[in-house]
């Protein structure tokens, strides 16, 4: 059985970072001895200095990168050798526009759940898009014909269409003003409620202490867990 058809099944979603430690150069560490678990319905909130090596963190907990030591595993085992690791998650980086690659909104929207060969791409396409306002009368535009805004909440579609397990933000509150702020905030709230889990690096945290049942301090490449921040 795939493992996503058996995280569904079984319910039980638990990705663990064990001693990972990361570098670009292999000589300098970005990362130092990095542990920590993510669960079903956790919210994570990652804070920290610009340049303290927060999105290299996502990017590993992602499975964009690997790390120079250490492992990083799901429901127990490497998620390397799990050939359907990425239809687990939804990785939308800071400035996510810089990634699209379709002419239009719709199928910027059904690339992933498409790249995946899901069915029901429709029926996908549709639910992402109602979750994060964007109209059906915007499925023939371009992506670079939208607002900031908009551009940031059709990131966010594209990633949510295939229903991933896990939704990774990389400053998802950067150049939305204060109501497409409090629109996410819904949104990762109804996300939360849904059993999903999500890790948020931000500096905008007065819309996201609540939601967190877990907040980490990122510094000098060490991860700390804080009580509040």
């Amino acid at each position: 059985m795939m493992l996503k058809n058996e995280v569904k099944k079984m319910g039980i979603f638990q990705l663990e970072l064990q001693d990972v430690s990361f570098s670009y150069d292999n000589s300098k560490l970005i990362l130092h001895e990095i542990n920590m678990v993510i669960e079903s319905q956790d919210f994570v909130l990652i804070t920290g200095q610009n340049g303290a090596g927060k999105s290299t963190l996502l990017r590993l907990i992602s499975g964009i990168l690997k790390p120079k030591s250490g492992t990083v595993k799901i429901n127990g085992r490497s998620i390397y050798r799990q050939k359907d690791y990425f239809k687990m998650i939804g990785f939308v980086m800071q400035y996510a526009e810089d990634s699209f690659c379709c002419d239009t909104v719709f199928d910027e929207i059904a690339f992933a759940s498409r790249n995946f060969g899901l069915d029901r791409i429709e029926e996908r396409v549709q639910n992402a898009a109602r979750i994060m306002g964007i109209d059906q009368e915007a499925f023939s535009k371009s992506p670079y014909d939208l607002s900031n805004g908009e551009m940031r909440r059709l990131a966010i579609a594209s990633v949510i269409a295939h229903d991933p397990f896990l939704l990774v933000l990389d400053e998802p509150f950067v150049g939305l003003d204060k109501a497409g702020k409090q629109f996410l905030r819904k949104v990762l709230e109804n996300w939360k409620k849904n059993n999903r889990a999500t890790v948020v690096v931000s500096h905008q945290l007065k819309y996201l202490t609540d939601l967190a049942n877990k907040i980490f301090n990122l510094q000098s490449g060490r991860l700390s867990k804080v009580d509040s921040v």
